[in-house]
């Protein structure tokens, strides 16, 4: 098509482009697996909306997976997905009247209910050395700290303005931030369980 065109071999304009003549007769053929793994992408993006395609090659890995991050990046971009700026809160504030209503759910948490989450976790993971947390008042309650030292465990608390002291800790909050929270309403405490368990 070249030669006829321009009056130009095939030799020549690869060799002023610095490509090879095979480049022209080799057609790419896709792997076995292409079809399977855009799948399994566009499966878990519309699953994990707030998941870029460092974390769904990371879960991909997880499920057996032998990919690289530029594979899934290529297979990312080919299909147009992208991070939404901010996910739709989904749930409505207020009625067709316009007023406002707003069901809090609890937002407070006693040394108690520390104490039961924490018994059910040894039960489930034996007792920790120490327990690293911040400085909130369930968390510093004396009763909570004479329970552990009951069952052998000591508390290490971060210094007040040191998030980075408990980097897991705060990885944890900005998942469920992002993931979870910034994305649904919960009017009762029941389902803020619920909804809470099922992203867990």
């Amino acid at each position: 098509m070249v030669r006829t065109k321009h009056a130009y071999s095939e030799r020549r304009v690869c060799r002023a482009l610095g490509i090879g003549r095979s480049m022209l007769r080799n057609v790419p053929q896709p792997r076995a697996d292409e079809d399977p793994l855009r799948q399994a992408i566009i499966g878990l993006a519309a699953q994990y909306g707030r998941y870029g395609h460092r974390q769904i090659t990371g879960l991909l890995q997880q499920q057996g997976w032998h990919i690289s991050r530029s594979r899934v990046e290529r297979i990312w971009k080919q299909e147009g997905l992208k991070v939404p700026r901010k996910q739709p809160k989904r749930g409505r504030l207020w009625l067709a009247d316009g007023s406002c209503v707003r069901h809090r759910a609890a937002y407070r948490i006693r040394s108690n209910d520390v104490i039961d989450i924490f018994a059910d976790v040894m039960i489930e993971r034996d007792v920790p050395q120490f327990i690293r947390s911040d400085n909130g008042p369930e968390m510093i309650a004396k009763k909570l700290r004479s329970w552990l030292g009951k069952v052998g465990a000591q508390t290490l608390y971060i210094t007040p303005g040191s998030p980075w002291e408990n980097g897991y800790c705060e990885s944890f909050n900005g998942k469920l931030r992002n993931e979870l929270l910034n994305g649904e309403i919960s009017y009762t405490l029941r389902e803020a369980q619920v909804l809470i368990e099922q992203w867990r």
